[in-house]
């Protein structure tokens, strides 16, 4: 049996946290330390995984730099200084660690003789120059995950559906954003470069199209995370104010969307108006509202001015106040499993 390498990353910010609470293992070995940087707050905090395990966030490389052959760095590595990843990058360097970045750190550091063995990340393969120019139909049924903001649970929802329409016999993929594409067989990520607004929107169109056209080969379903925020409050905060979402639906026509909403104790009309809200401006129908385990910092956002998210502690959240809507807890295992069998239901029938 061959030995998985043991992997560290860093470094560790809000956002990320949820990958690691869903998996122990990526497509470069077995996650063995995560890091983060000590003015982030998060060092010492304890992440139960889905196994059972638990993993705790610890302070600077020192761990990952004794035990770890591979590093990961996240793209939170641009919200730290320069010299600080450098000297991050050199040290791995002189003690023989492989380093992956999630996207390109040679021209974004301008790179020098410390990173001969940056690697990276292993990302959803699209053509350059598609031979057909147009958007074809894709013969599998197609899953679309919204959100109406930042860190509203996309990822999560994403990856619990997959494992529930896996342990129902289907073969799933799922196509995930940024950091995540470090997640191993079956999910994949798009490229940036592939998505930015250097394309014309008809190549970023068609991009999409293909790519998702291609896993229609190998899968039964794929389930697609819409990077970004669909919906925004604020033109202050930092959403896309749905460009990206309006992209991905003109290039994909889902089967079965779910619109992921951070929590809040919603009234009913608000969840309607949000709902009918998504589904004009992009023509689609939303057959299901799932609710975060994220709530909205008030008091952050508008000191920060920008969108900011407290993670909830407590295992489930009441929703019985809602008596004409019903939504998905992304935190209850039973309503995710429901959901699944929603789902199998609508694209059977």
């Amino acid at each position: 049996m061959k030995m998985l390498k043991r992997v560290g990353i860093f470094p560790v910010d809000q956002e990320s946290i949820t990958l690691f609470e869903n998996i122990h293992e990526c497509r470069y070995g077995e996650i063995m330390h995560i890091a983060s940087i000590k003015a982030w707050g998060l060092c010492g905090k304890k992440i139960q995984r889905c196994d059972g395990s638990e993993i705790i966030i610890e302070e600077g490389i020192g761990n990952i730099i004794k035990e770890c052959e591979v590093l990961i760095l996240l793209e939170s590595w641009h919200d730290a200084s320069p010299e600080y990843i450098k000297s991050v990058v050199k040290t791995a360097k002189q003690k023989s660690i492989t380093i992956v970045s999630i996207n390109n750190i040679r021209n974004s550091l301008e790179i020098d003789q410390h990173y001969e063995n940056v690697v990276v990340a292993k990302k959803l393969k699209i053509q350059k120059k598609c031979d057909d120019l147009r958007v074809r139909k894709i013969n599998i049924p197609v899953i679309c995950v919204l959100g109406l903001t930042q860190n509203s649970g996309k990822l999560k929802m994403e990856l619990e559906l997959q494992k529930c329409l896996k342990q129902k016999g289907y073969k799933v993929a799922a196509i995930v954003s940024g950091l995540n594409g470090l997640i191993g067989k079956d999910t994949f990520c798009f490229e940036k470069k592939y998505l930015n607004g250097k394309n014309r929107n008809e190549e970023i169109i068609i991009n999409i199209n293909a790519a998702v056209k291609r896993l229609e080969q190998d899968y039964d379903i794929v389930i697609v995370g819409i990077p970004g925020a669909c919906l925004s409050f604020n033109p202050q905060y930092s959403n896309d104010f749905g460009i990206t979402t309006q992209l991905f639906m003109c290039a994909i026509e889902p089967d079965y969307s779910v619109l992921m909403l951070p929590y809040m104790r919603y009234e009913e009309a608000f969840i309607s108006h949000v709902k009918d809200e998504v589904q004009k401006r992009y023509d689609i129908t939303i057959n299901d509202i799932g609710i975060s385990e994220f709530a909205i910092d008030m008091d952050a956002s508008f000191e920060q001015k920008k969108m900011c998210f407290l993670k909830l502690i407590d295992k489930e959240r009441d929703f019985e106040h809602l008596k004409k809507i019903s939504v998905v807890d992304i935190k209850s295992d039973s309503q995710i499993e429901k959901l699944s069998d929603r789902i199998i239901w609508t694209l059977e029938n």
